[in-house]
């Protein structure tokens, strides 16, 4: 990629000044548990910058084990092939930064009070793994790093604190996809713990086969080989390899032609929301019938398993965890079949004129992927509102910067009004009106913010009318509301829903939506229920008490309450 902003989890505390709430679920054990975390997303994006382009990586916390120990950890770990630029090229100039730190300490998560200053200094007991401590978190800085990085402190900027730094590549190496046979030694590049430890593929005639093939009295030992050197530079390893090899290691399918045994077969439905999801929970795996088969295969359960498609066209690699059915591949390791099997998710066009244009956005795409779908064709097209990526229905889309700068305007000012279908745990009154001030909080992992409710947030109200009830019981607003009330969305586990096997999305859908175009017209768009949510949505309908209510509900889903 040309340019790539590695904007990563953090530990938030440099916005504790306007948002002293955060103290609450501060903690020493919290920046230490996120370095590794921001450290791989680091030099991920490292791998993937191209020779010549620029990285962002970015923090808002102001914890040197976050932010400089980070960096200089990446940058030992690819050597000379990344280097930093200076920032002051790019900082207003009258923009006050602070530089970047020289040393610290890092603490102790268990003992208070405690501070290591090197690597030699942290007892065994409290390394990885054992302990939570990381010789990364120690890393030198180096000299460009003055440079190369800066923090912005929140009493200096009137704000926030950050902290950037902005990285170059040289030189981009990958493994090649053949590995040919060498007749002189030729090293294999890698993401590698230090400059030492490395792989190299060496002859026959290099002084340490040598040494080796004497001391075992080896013969007729073929090649490639491939060596290994540890992170002090000694050779442990040596692995014969060939294209077969690492045609086994990169494709799935040869794999499975091998095995007897913990080999899953799933419908292509199954198989699509595995690789859309990542994950088929366990509830769902037990209950899938004869859309699976294989699964007697695996006696223990948990572990490796490969699973395909029922006509064996289509093969991927997984875990069977706790958690259910695990994915274990990045989707450009996965092959060919996947542009076939997955194709890309595109939103539907409900209404467009000159000024905004109302898109029908399906469950799993993001909002700013839909977007991207429309700037290729309205360049100018820009957001002022969105909905979750596992939200569906619809989404106001600006195409010029005058209807961008009205339609802010009626969103800020509560003139826009949209209508959401939801199922949620419980069963709530049946009309019922939530007035509750909403604030954000920062989180780690996969979810960069949740809402919650605070006095001193931003004034949220949500009305809701029950239209039926099953059995006996757009935002993060609506979710968060209904939570607040004490009724979470099914499946919703970010806010206290549970999960339910028969619902494989978030049941959230943006029906309708009132505004008025920059004109003065009246802008009223509806979203038809998709059929994703709309299938099991049926089947549940059949439980409604009431016939009052199972008729509302056929109405609904017939599409007659526009």
């Amino acid at each position: 990629y040309d340019k790539v902003l590695c904007d990563v989890p953090c530990s938030g505390d440099g916005t504790l000044r306007r948002r002293p709430h955060c103290w609450k679920s501060w903690s020493l054990e919290f920046p230490l548990s996120l370095h590794q975390k921001q450290l791989q997303i680091l030099c991920r994006g490292l791998h993937l910058l191209r020779a010549g382009g620029r990285l962002v990586y970015s923090t808002c916390s102001m914890n040197p084990i976050e932010n400089e120990a980070v960096v200089a950890a990446a940058l030992a770990r690819f050597g000379g092939d990344v280097s930093l630029l200076p920032m002051s090229d790019h900082c207003p100039k009258d923009l006050e930064v602070s530089a970047c730190l020289q040393s610290w300490w890092v603490p102790d998560p268990e003992e208070p009070g405690v501070y290591y200053k090197t690597w030699a200094d942290v007892p065994v007991s409290k390394r990885k793994p054992n302990g939570m401590l990381m010789e990364t978190m120690f890393a030198a800085v180096r000299d460009d790093m003055a440079k190369g990085c800066i923090r912005l402190a929140p009493h200096l900027i009137d704000g926030s604190g950050f902290f950037l730094a902005l990285f170059t590549k040289t030189l981009h190496r990958s493994f090649p996809v053949e590995v040919p046979v060498m007749t002189k030694s030729s090293q294999i590049p890698w993401r590698a713990r230090n400059e030492q430890n490395h792989y190299r593929l060496v002859s026959l005639e290099s002084c340490e086969v040598q040494s080796i093939v004497e001391f075992y009295g080896l013969k007729d030992l073929p090649e490639p080989l491939l060596a290994e050197y540890n992170v002090k530079g000694k050779l442990t390893q040596l692995n014969l390899v060939n294209e077969p090899l690492l045609r086994v290691l990169q494709s799935a399918w040869i794999l499975a032609t091998k095995m007897t045994k913990r080999l899953l077969r799933i419908s292509l439905d199954r198989m699509r929301m595995l690789l859309m999801k990542r994950v088929l929970p366990m509830q769902t795996l037990l209950s899938l019938g004869a859309e699976l088969k294989g699964l007697a295969t695996c006696e223990d359960k948990l572990g490796g398993a490969v699973v395909g498609t029922m006509d064996s066209s289509f093969w991927v690699p997984c875990i069977i965890t706790g958690t259910g059915l695990e994915l274990y591949a990045r989707m450009e390791e996965v092959g060919d079949p996947m542009p076939k099997l997955l194709p890309p998710l595109q939103p539907r066009v409900i209404t467009e004129t000159k000024e905004v244009i109302v898109l029908d956005k399906p469950s799993g795409l993001r909002t700013e992927d839909a977007l991207r779908s429309i700037q290729q064709i309205h360049p100018s097209a820009e957001l002022v509102s969105r909905l979750d990526k596992d939200t569906s229905g619809c989404l106001l889309v600006p195409l010029t910067a005058s209807s961008a700068k009205e339609f802010t305007r009626q969103f800020s000012e509560a003139k826009v009004s949209k209508r959401y279908l939801a199922v949620v745990h419980g069963s709530p009154a049946l009309t019922g009106h939530i007035e509750a001030p909403l604030g954000l909080v920062q989180q780690g992992g996969g979810a960069k913010y949740r809402a919650f409710v605070e006095d001193t947030g931003k004034a949220a109200s949500t009305r809701y009318e029950r239209i039926w009830t099953a059995g006996e019981e757009g935002t993060h607003q609506i979710r968060c509301h209904m939570a607040h009330a004490g009724h979470p969305l099914i499946g919703d586990t970010k806010y206290g829903g549970r999960t339910a096997f028969w619902c494989d999305r978030l049941p959230l859908h943006c029906l309708a939506l009132t505004a008025r175009d920059p004109s003065g017209s009246a802008l009223r768009t509806f979203s038809p229920i998709p059929s994703d949510l709309l299938r099991f949505l049926v089947a549940m309908s059949q439980d409604c008490k009431s016939q009052v209510e199972a008729n509302r509900w056929q109405e609904l889903v017939a599409g007659n309450m526009q």
